[in-house]
Formats: C-alpha cells, sequence, structure tokens
C-alpha cells in the first residue's frame, strides 16, 4: 500500500468538504518527511504501519492551526510546523527508528 491518502485523513478524521484538502496534501508530506527524519530512515519500502502516527500528526496539526507555516516562491512551496508531537505519536514510531552513526 502507499502512503495515506487526503481522503484517508479526511474520512479518519471526519472532515467533510473539500476546503481543507490542499493543506492536508501538503501536512501528508510534511508529516512523512519528518518521520523519515526522526527515525532516521527514508522507507524506500512505505510501510502501512506509518499511516496512522501521519493522519495524528495531522490531526494535531489541524487542531493547533498556529503551529503551522508554510512559505510559496513561485511555484514552490513547503509546510512546516512547529509543534512538539504527543507521545502516542512518538511511541508508535519507536519500532521504526535507526541508529544513525556518523
Amino acid at each position: 500500500m502507499a502512503i495515506v491518502t487526503t481522503a484517508d485523513v479526511k474520512t479518519a478524521l471526519a472532515i467533510s468538504g473539500a476546503d481543507q484538502d490542499d493543506q492536508i496534501a501538503a501536512l501528508i508530506t510534511h508529516a512523512f518527511e519528518w518521520i523519515q527524519d526522526y527515525c532516521n530512515d527514508d522507507f524506500d519500502t512505505f510501510d502501512d504501519g506509518l499511516n496512522l502516527p501521519i493522519i495524528r500528526m495531522i490531526g494535531v496539526l489541524l487542531q493547533n492551526p498556529g503551529s503551522v507555516s508554510s512559505e510559496r516562491i513561485g511555484d514552490y512551496g513547503y509546510v512546516f510546523a512547529t509543534t512538539e508531537w504527543p507521545k502516542n505519536i512518538l511511541t508508535s514510531l519507536k519500532p521504526y527508528r535507526q541508529v544513525l552513526f556518523v
């Protein structure tokens, strides 16, 4: 299976309408990139177990809109968050964390 879709997130978080579709799509990318960095893994083969933490992260970010910022330069846009994740999200990522040797 592939990374969670906008429709999956909307269903899981009981969001209707299309008003937040672009924001959710950007947050999916942001959450997955954060998870890759946190776990020290590029996830060349996507694991379905990552979908729930991604959905939970998006739920947190949508409930705290002040923690999300974005920047757009021409056609390029970037979304980032300044928040601490709840323990249940970090705990669910624990099995995926890799040791990083420097």
